[in-house]
């Protein structure tokens, strides 16, 4: 049985949890109406036509039962039926196109649901390395040191910190040991050895760990990289 390669990236940096990744399925192209009839044509004898002109009416009848309100159930290949998205102000209220759409439904059923049971996953997560050498605030210039308050400039230097705004699973935040985001900042600039963030508000005196993930400018096929390091939030 074939093995998944996947690579994962973060799933969310909100304050007040831990940081998490998810897997995204590396895909192997794809392929159409077309290659799935020549397949099926080199092992039956079928001709390429044929076997596209018998698919083309299978999804036409399956469109035509479902139009209709009729619910498709296919033995181990699917179950299929439409529904109603958008609310309606009253029992009695008319369709509103501009409210309103059908949305058709499909899951996986009998072997077509259970045959990727067993399948394994290889994580190929690769690409940049982040690394943080120092970290200080535009008030007490000190490194390893950052002020408590609010709108807090900090500056970051290192390497491959190039980091993409645009990006969900980019960024720099502030956690406890445990992992923890107690603060997300704001970053206003990067560059392959320097970063600069704003914290809209830094948490109280303590010790944290100041973190940046990036893909260092290779883009999002690559995977996301996590650089820590110690700082001390300090009364203002």
């Amino acid at each position: 049985m074939a093995t998944l390669q996947y690579k994962t990236v973060l799933a969310n940096l909100n304050p007040g949890e831990k940081a998490r990744y998810r897997a995204v399925v590396m895909t192997n192209g794809s392929v159409g109406l077309a290659n799935l009839a020549t397949s099926i044509h080199q092992k039956t004898g079928l001709e390429t036509t044929v076997v596209k002109y018998i698919c083309e009416l299978f999804l036409k009848e399956i469109a035509k039962r479902l139009e209709n309100g009729t619910r498709v159930e296919i033995e181990d290949l699917f179950s299929g039926y439409l529904s109603i998205n958008g609310l309606f102000d009253a029992q009695n209220s008319p369709w509103d196109k501009s409210k309103h759409r059908v949305v058709p439904h499909f899951s996986a059923k009998g072997s077509m649901r259970k045959v990727f049971e067993g399948v394994e996953a290889t994580n190929v997560t690769q690409g940049n390395h982040v690394t943080i050498r120092r970290v200080l605030d535009t008030v007490l210039k000190v490194n390893g040191k950052i002020m408590s308050g609010e709108n807090v400039t900090v500056y970051i230097s290192g390497l491959n910190l190039a980091v993409d705004p645009a990006q969900e699973d980019e960024g720099c935040w502030l956690e406890k040991d445990d992992g923890t985001i107690v603060a997300r900042s704001e970053v206003t600039g990067s560059t392959q050895t320097t970063l600069d963030c704003r914290f809209a508000t830094v948490p109280a005196p303590g010790v944290y760990n100041i973190v940046v993930a990036s893909c260092g400018g290779l883009g999002p096929e690559f995977g996301v990289s996590i650089a820590r390091r110690s700082v001390e939030v300090v009364e203002a």
